[in-house]
């Protein structure tokens, strides 16, 4: 019994910092491979705890973190050089391309309401999470 108490001390603890690397990954993103890196490593152990939920989130926070980030800096990229494109011009494109690039110089705005969004749905999951591992509950 007293084991059990321990270990479950000590996978709490971890799961409280592969939330604050979670966390801690809005300033770098480096630290949310680290904290993913940690919940893969550790989920197999604790199959069927309350702290299997947790590494699962942290699992599913970076992926839908990197896809999206990859996604909207694409499309923040794509955006940007057609506004460029069609207030500089350029040698490479005709006016015909130009023209049609220019819709997605309105997605830059999209893109940053999107970047919002993912932000409040990210820090609402890590708070979440951290709150709840603090009391020992699942996710």
């Amino acid at each position: 019994m007293q084991g059990d108490l321990v270990q479950d001390d000590a996978e709490r603890v971890t799961v409280l910092i592969a939330y604050g690397l979670m966390l801690l990954a809005v300033t770098n993103g480096v630290t949310a491979l680290i904290a993913a890196v940690l919940a893969y490593v550790r989920v197999g152990d604790v199959r069927g705890s309350v702290w299997e939920s947790h590494y699962r989130n942290i699992i599913a926070m970076f992926w839908v973190g990197a896809v999206l980030t990859l996604v909207l800096i694409a499309t923040m990229l794509t955006g940007m050089t057609a506004v460029l494109g069609l207030a500089f011009g350029t040698a490479w494109m005709d006016g015909d391309a130009m023209l049609a690039l220019a819709p997605l110089g309105l997605w830059v705005p999209l893109v940053i309401l999107a970047w919002f969004g993912f932000g409040v749905w990210f820090l609402y999951r890590c708070l979440r999470g951290l709150l709840r591992a603090m009391d020992s509950r699942a996710y």
